[in-house]
């Protein structure tokens, strides 16, 4: 199996670098705001990501990337498109890229693919979903064949953390310190926090989860037989907020031997304006992690979250490793904000 492990669009090359008659399938897998907690980078060696360390293990491995943007839809709008937000004018996640006249002119990715023979494969968190007139926008008229991504679980409540609702390990706190920031119901905070902040295990096991379901359908597709190349575009959508995953990979970390990566309260202070005022604080769920001593909880949620993505990856990969088309199948892993 050949793998390529890049954070960058140069996906393209994979059509020219093969003969006319033997383009290479290719398998784009994105996992959502994964950080450098995976063995290949090295941001913490505590966290377990066992398949995507062994795909890097095989990989080329782009170590000095950039974010096209610092929001979802400005970051996925470039990669899909190719163009960045400053071309696009695409810079909040309520702007979607298809209303600007640059990316109608031209394909997205898929699209190209599919305009030089490839079938175009897809399902998961892809594209940056924006709501129309007619329900939900996916991208999915950007591929051939398309899944909606389903799933659901159920909260555990004995070990839920919510920022918002007040609650730790299960207990409602009876006065919620704000910390002085955004509480629900001011504008300032809907705009910023439409994402709630809350972590713990759900019940039940991984089977009907969203993301486990989508591994489990590109599983299906690997068995399937196809008269082209095709573009296969997996989205997992963990270990993005909120950081819920089932117990197994909550039990898979022990807090009391947790880590808590090193920080300066006063990190922003340098950061000011024309008159020398500082313009940034610590974030309201960073605040709240230290003033209820919960940071520890945070960290091992992330990490079950990721472990979990993880997890998803390995079950595309090992379908792949067992299917026909190993041996002529471009593997990229990259990281959508």
């Amino acid at each position: 199996m050949k793998t390529n492990l890049f954070i960058a669009l140069i996906l393209f090359i994979a059509i020219s670098s093969y003969a006319q008659e033997k383009k290479p399938n290719i398998l784009l897998i994105s996992v959502d705001d994964l950080n450098d907690w995976v063995g290949v980078y090295g941001g913490n060696p505590q966290m377990k990501t066992p398949h995507i360390d062994k795909l890097a293990s095989e990989a080329m491995v782009f170590r000095n990337t950039s974010c096209p943007g610092p929001s979802c839809c400005p970051s996925r709008s470039a990669l899909l498109s190719g163009f960045m937000p400053a071309t696009t004018g695409v810079y909040r996640n309520s702007q979607n890229m298809l209303h600007t006249k640059i990316v109608q002119e031209n394909a997205t990715m898929p699209e190209y693919f599919s305009k030089h023979g490839y079938v175009t494969i897809s399902s998961g968190k892809i594209f940056h979903r924006h709501i129309t007139t007619n329900g939900f926008d996916y991208g999915q008229w950007a591929f051939d064949v398309w899944k909606l991504a389903t799933g659901d679980y159920e909260i555990r409540e004995d070990n839920f953390f919510s920022r918002d609702k007040g609650i730790i390990n299960g207990q409602k706190l009876k006065n919620q310190d704000p910390q002085g920031h955004y509480e629900p119901g001011d504008p300032k905070y809907t705009e910023l926090y439409k994402t709630p902040f809350e972590f713990g295990p759900t019940k039940g096991g991984k089977e009907e989860t969203m993301d486990y379901r989508t591994a489990r359908w590109f599983e299906e597709k690997l068995q399937e037989n196809y008269d082209k190349p095709f573009f296969m575009f997996a989205g997992f959508s963990k270990p993005h907020l909120p950081w819920h995953a089932p117990k197994e990979f909550f039990d898979m970390y022990e807090r009391d031997s947790i880590e808590v990566p090193e920080f300066r309260l006063d990190d922003l202070n340098d950061i000011v304006d024309e008159n020398g005022k500082k313009i940034y604080s610590p974030e309201v769920d960073f605040l709240w992690c230290q003033h209820y001593d919960v940071h520890k909880d945070a960290v091992l949620a992330y990490m079950a979250a990721a472990s979990y993505a993880d997890e998803c990856v390995g079950v595309v990969l090992d379908a792949l490793k067992k299917s026909k088309y190993a041996e002529n199948t471009i593997v990229v892993k990259t990281v959508a904000r």
